[in-house]
């Protein structure tokens, strides 16, 4: 007799035991029956769906992944044995790997509900959009209060440009009490696109309620939150929030917010400290963010010179727009508010008038790439929608037809200068080396002719120093530069250049060729 032999049967009377167990919530029971069963029967693909369920229900997802895997092997005809793969790879981050699981799950069962969820917001997430639609509203149809249905669906019509059925949905969304935080991110970006700006900001201010989807975090300073109340006499603390463009963009209502103040402290991005250093005035003093997450957020501990102030309110920087900017009037005329040190600016005039045969050429200053954003995916994949491949802007070079009189130069910094000169007939000059803060980029730009740059961190800068910009949009570009705006309302010399369909850069590179064959030609 072989007692290794397989037993079914008593691999089934296990699996039921340990089922009974996990509906009963007794996870520890469950476990182990469940490898009971394996034990009777190695390829048991209940029992090993059901083991990857209890590790799953742990949040030991990466304990769960070889069980569910293994099922799906053994049993590929159960829609939800791929599903429950998927949801794992979802989890993990594994995008492309749920996206197949989801996949694979609907082919065996077209009218899998969750499936049919989870699939159509990845497909959305990945600019999938007429997919994304198309399983969305199957399941719609299927199950009309779906859970978390209303979001996907404004989401996806947002993203579509169908702006009135995504009103709908976000409206609809909102009265979902369990995850107002996230609706209200999510609504804010339609409505701030919309300029219906005193609604777009109350929504604005739900982001850092929902910061492990947008990675928006506020240090928890316990002083008075600032809520536009009188500061005669009194010390405000304004500190940083979201990125680069954000600090520099709503950093353009600090002078009109700060003017009754006794004494104002500016925690501010280590790039920006010495350009808002020479901007701000002298009541303004400005230090860098000490860098402090959660859920660390006294490691490494408050920066010595915090002690050295009584802060009688505080607020952050982009809560500024909430109390000053309710509708596109209050914004008035833009302005030039960033200003740099005469000397680093001398300092700049040398080093680009040293470049071989400037002489009677304009200076055209371009970044083509926005910064990958490590820890955040959705992030990342706009950062690669948004960037120009630098091969698509051959068009503007000095050898191009009509462009003998131009040099463009380089702006960027150590994590995309490298490729300047991986494309010799751009013939890009590169100081990326020199570019160790927004300080020396911003005096590069200010002895340049032209900035050419797609929406980054250096758009805004260059717009705050009121420098001439030609900025190509990605078709569902950011809020901040309106539906169809060909000018900002935020910054006084920047003419936008939009995509007409999604990817496709060289209508856009034409069209700011074109302009600039004319511009090249200018006394």
């Amino acid at each position: 007799m072989n007692d290794n032999k397989p037993n079914p049967a008593k691999a089934a009377e296990f699996y039921q035991q340990a089922l009974a167990s996990f509906q009963a919530q007794k996870s520890p029971d469950a476990e182990a029956q469940a490898r009971q069963a394996l034990l009777q029967d190695p390829d048991h693909a209940d029992s090993l769906e059901l083991l990857g369920a209890i590790y799953a229900a742990r949040e030991e997802r990466a304990l769960s992944l070889p069980f569910f895997e293994r099922a799906v092997k053994l049993a590929p005809h159960m829609a939800q044995f791929h599903y429950n793969l998927g949801v794992i790879h979802h989890e993990l981050n594994r995008f492309p790997q749920a996206m197949r699981s989801y996949h694979q799950a609907l082919r065996i069962s077209p009218e899998h509900n969750a499936a049919l969820s989870n699939y159509g917001d990845l497909l959305r997430r990945h600019d999938q959009l007429e997919a994304a639609r198309e399983h969305l509203e199957r399941l719609q149809r299927l199950e009309p209060d779906a859970k978390g249905l209303p979001l996907k669906l404004a989401l996806t019509y947002f993203g579509l440009k169908q702006y009135e059925l995504a009103d709908k949905y976000f409206v609809e969304a909102l009265n979902d009490p369990k995850e107002p935080a996230v609706v209200h991110w999510e609504y804010a970006h339609y409505l701030l696109l919309k300029k219906r700006f005193e609604e777009g900001w109350a929504s604005y201010e739900w982001r850092a309620e929902c910061s492990k989807f947008n990675s928006v975090y506020h240090f928890p300073h316990t002083q008075p939150l600032w809520k536009g109340e009188s500061l005669k006499g009194k010390t405000l603390l304004i500190h940083r929030e979201q990125g680069l463009g954000d600090e520099i963009m709503f950093g353009s209502i600090i002078e009109e917010a700060i003017q009754d103040a006794e004494r104002v402290v500016l925690v501010a991005a280590p790039e920006m400290v010495r350009l808002w250093q020479a901007s701000l005035p002298a009541k303004v003093h400005v230090y860098p963010y000490w860098g402090a997450l959660p859920p660390g957020w006294d490691q490494p501990g408050l920066p010595a010179w915090y002690k050295d102030y009584q802060f009688d309110y505080q607020i952050a920087i982009g809560r500024l727009a909430h109390l000053l900017r309710p509708t596109l009037e209050s914004f008035g005329t833009p302005r030039t508010y960033i200003k740099v040190d005469e000397a680093l600016l001398a300092e700049w005039k040398q080093k680009v008038g040293s470049i071989p045969n400037i002489a009677g050429k304009k200076k055209i200053g371009v970044m083509w790439g926005a910064n990958p954003a490590a820890f955040h995916y959705d992030a990342s994949r706009r950062a690669l929608r948004k960037s120009v491949p630098l091969h698509e802007l051959e068009p503007l070079a000095s050898s191009a037809p009509g462009m003998k009189g131009i040099q463009l130069v380089s702006l960027a910094n150590n994590v995309h200068g490298s490729q300047a000169g991986s494309l010799n007939a751009l013939d890009l000059i590169d100081f990326s080396e020199d570019l160790i803060d927004l300080a020396e980029t911003a005096a590069l730009m200010m002895n340049l002719d032209l900035i050419i740059t797609i929406d980054t961190s250096l758009a805004h800068l260059a717009g705050a120093l009121g420098l001439k910009v030609w900025m190509p949009l990605c078709w569902d570009a950011d809020w901040r530069w309106g539906e169809s705006d060909t000018t900002s309302y935020w910054y006084q010399d920047v003419s936008l250049y939009r995509q007409e369909k999604a990817g496709e850069w060289k209508p856009v590179i034409k069209a700011i060729a074109r302009d600039l064959k004319s511009y090249a030609k200018e006394a």
